[in-house]
């Protein structure tokens, strides 16, 4: 199997998985890119120890069409007379290329699909696409015809008047719009996958940093953090127990105001109280 720049293909149980790796791009065609699609799939085509062709892309897109940031030379625009004497140009070979393939094509739409992007997940037999699926024609914000196949499969999968429509108005259109109106064929709930987690950084003398927990109870309770976009349920925080207060005891020597004649007042046997000391005694003079 060739190994591509921007194209891993991975095979198993004799279907094959295609997947664009331009992530930073939202997997945006560019020239080597373009090369590479057309490629692959005329070798999967010839391969016959491949029965089903699954296409998708990396990261949170499906294919967000023609890189519009890359050079002329590098976005498949070629100034060469045989180049413009093509009646089919780069867009056609695509559209070509994925249409012919004899064998079931799905389309696995993580994202926004646009342009070329959504031809490319029209010329595929079914379209699976998550919660996050959009799709977008985008050709007429650019004043272009819709190319790589669109105006063939477009009508054929949700009718004239609607595709007239789409292509016209140029609006995203969502999984669930999509799934109504035959754009998507199933909806399936978007798999949100967290990174692996990295272990901490050592330090100089080859001790871990930050240290680990002293228990793992405490780690167990706490709960992990969750991905962006990932929708976690965490368990209800016990309420903190209200603290008992204590009426304070009455003190046995404390004298009550409001009822001096109360029994509280009264001095204890074998012991004088201040109410009932003599009287100091006077000197005769000498």
């Amino acid at each position: 199997m060739t190994v591509y720049q921007h194209l891993r293909i991975e095979i198993a149980d004799q279907i094959a998985t295609v997947t664009l790796d331009r992530p930073e791009k939202l997997n945006a065609l560019s020239r080597d890119l373009h090369d590479e699609m057309v490629q692959a799939a005329n070798q999967l085509r010839a391969d016959d120890d491949v029965r089903v062709l699954i296409i998708t892309g990396a990261g949170r897109g499906f294919c967000s069409g023609a890189d519009l940031t890359a050079r002329p030379a590098e976005n498949g625009v070629s100034n060469t007379q045989s180049a413009r004497l093509d009646e089919f140009g780069w867009v056609g070979a695509q559209a070509l290329a994925f249409g012919a393939i004899d064998k079931p094509t799905i389309a696995a739409v993580n994202g926004v699909a646009a342009g070329a992007g959504m031809s490319l997940a029209l010329a595929c037999d079914i379209r699976v696409g998550s919660e996050k699926a959009r799709f977008k024609t985008v050709f007429l914000e650019r004043s272009l015809s819709p190319d790589a196949g669109m105006t063939w499969f477009l009508p054929r999968i949700v009718g004239y008047a609607r595709a007239s429509e789409l292509i016209l108005t140029s609006r995203f259109v969502e999984s669930d719009e999509a799934l109504d109106i035959g754009l998507l064929n199933r909806r399936v709930p978007h798999v949100c996958s967290a990174p692996p987690a990295k272990p901490p950084p050592k330090s100089p003398s080859g001790r871990r940093w930050p240290p680990a927990p002293p228990s793992a109870s405490s780690s167990a309770t706490s709960t992990p953090p969750s991905k962006k976009g990932c929708a976690t349920k965490s368990s209800p925080s016990p309420t903190p127990a209200r603290p008992r207060t204590m009426s304070p005891k009455p003190r046995p020597h404390s004298l009550s105001a409001a009822n001096p004649n109360s029994p509280a007042n009264e001095p204890r046997a074998g012991k004088r109280s201040s109410h009932s000391r003599r009287p100091p005694r006077r000197r005769a003079p000498h």
